[in-house]
Order: structure tokens, then sequence, then C-alpha cells
């Protein structure tokens, strides 16, 4: 199974009964190492999070240590 599918099916496990998933963002090929405005997917996430109309009101993460290596959580928050 592929990275992008084992965490896809990570995330609709965790929102299942809860909410759905209804647009994804995720970045085949970058490292984790690269901070989130350096992988494309990522900084288009940020971009989204900032807007108020971004037609999202969660973030699930399908690795916290994926998303959140070398401190990216410190840089976006």
């Amino acid at each position: 199974m592929s990275s992008r599918a084992w965490q896809l099916e990570s995330a609709q496990r965790l929102v299942a009964g809860r909410g759905r998933i209804v647009v994804e963002f995720f970045d085949p090929g970058a490292s984790r190492s690269l901070p989130w405005v350096k992988r494309p997917q990522a900084a288009a996430l940020l971009a989204a999070a900032a807007e108020p109309d971004r037609g999202f009101d969660a973030v699930v993460v399908g690795e916290v240590e994926r998303a959140f290596a070398g401190g990216g959580a410190r840089r976006i928050i």
C-alpha cells in the first residue's frame, strides 16, 4: 500500500461517523525534513487554512510524525 493510501485510510478511520474528508493535500516524494512552505501541497494547505471560506473546518493528519518532523508544528503556529 502506498504512503498516501495508508495515510488516507488512517484519516478516514479517524473521521468516520464524525465528518468527511473534503480535500486532500499530499506531497508525493517530498521529504518530511522540508519545512511546510517548501512542500507544494503543505504550502497550499497553509494558504487554504488562512481563507475564511476555505471549505473545511478541521485538518486531519494521516501520520503526525511525517507531518511535523523537524519542528514543523512550531513554524506554522
